[in-house]
């Protein structure tokens, strides 16, 4: 890597410092979820969305598609749901360890994505 791309991208990273103190802050409000036993599992994000995710995620551990979810009333078609990303690639974040700590980080990543892209936007 020639000299002057080295500083032009450590020069870039010492710029950054905001986006260092927004995801400082980001960290510091986020951290009863993600460091105790606390969550911000809240209102719809608890009756909808997590209900969801959680079967589609456990239905993937065992090794199966979750076409179907036979526990919303006659059935529901889960795979063609667009609340639970399947298909989203980060979603897979979801299968590593425990849930609902998995969802909380799930969830704090996509504010630290956010807000480095609009950042670097």
């Amino acid at each position: 890597m020639p000299r002057d791309t080295r500083y032009k991208i450590l020069d870039t990273l010492v710029r950054a410092w905001p986006l260092y103190v927004v995801w400082g802050a980001i960290l510091v409000i986020f951290a009863p979820a993600l460091f105790t036993d606390k969550t911000f599992c809240l209102l719809d994000y608890s009756r909808h969305y997590y209900p969801l995710r959680a079967y589609a995620a456990a239905c993937l551990e065992s090794g199966l598609l979750p076409l179907w979810n036979p526990l919303i009333y006659c059935g529901y078609p889960q795979l063609g749901e667009m609340q639970v990303n399947i298909f989203y690639p980060l979603s897979l974040l979801l299968l590593l360890g425990d849930f609902v700590t998995s969802m909380e980080f799930f969830i704090v990543l996509h504010y630290l994505v956010a807000s480095g892209s609009a950042y670097f936007l």
